[in-house]
């Protein structure tokens, strides 16, 4: 099959926007389901790592879901394709960006914010190299999208699981105030006593 001829796709391509925009609309009900208890989460921690989640599993499938609609238009060239994958890379950039921001203050712990940067850069850079390899036509071009399609979609299902089940079920959150944060567990710090350095 040729990667770089998008007429040879629209099956991948329909089934793809097909899948991506089901799945984001079970996410936007959860949402809207736990809109509440995602906002009062957030306020706890004084971060926003259930937002972030949110639009991470938004952006992927909404990605997925633009470049199949967009592929589907009868005799669109493959450079105007390139351009567009290319630019959904650059936006979907934000994701992993955020992420890092907060990996030194994210208080479930960094693991957590390191497997989210993870996922995220990763689908961002299949993204780039989908969009650069069709441009110049070598290196895979849309042969790429599979792998795209993959992590956006288990992306999107363990932030989903998190939003809708986890916070169903109560993460429980203590006060990172004046505590260390080791792992995904809080311990406080011990407490310094000045007399006991004269002792």
């Amino acid at each position: 099959m040729n990667g770089y001829d998008p007429a040879k796709w629209h099956l991948l391509f329909q089934s793809a926007a097909t899948s991506s925009g089901a799945l984001a609309g079970l996410i936007f009900i959860g949402l809207s389901a736990n809109i509440g208890r995602l906002v009062e989460f957030d306020k706890k921690l004084k971060q926003r790592p259930m937002i972030g989640r949110a639009r991470e599993a938004l952006i992927g499938l909404l990605s997925v879901l633009v470049i199949g609609i967009v592929a589907l238009t009868p005799g669109i060239p493959h450079g105007a394709l390139a351009a567009l994958i290319i630019l959904t890379a650059a936006v979907s950039a934000v994701s992993p960006v955020l992420a890092s921001l907060s990996f030194t203050r994210e208080a479930l712990g960094r693991v957590v914010v390191l497997q989210r940067l993870t996922f995220a850069l990763i689908f961002s850079l299949c993204l780039l190299a989908c969009g650069v390899t069709l441009a110049i036509g070598h290196g895979g071009g849309l042969f790429w999208l599979p792998a795209i399609y993959i992590i956006a979609i288990v992306q999107a299902s363990g932030n989903s699981w998190v939003l809708v089940v986890e916070i169903g079920r109560g993460i429980p959150v203590r006060p990172t105030r004046d505590r260390r944060i080791i792992g995904a567990e809080i311990r406080p710090r011990p407490a310094k006593n000045r007399h006991s350095r004269g002792r």
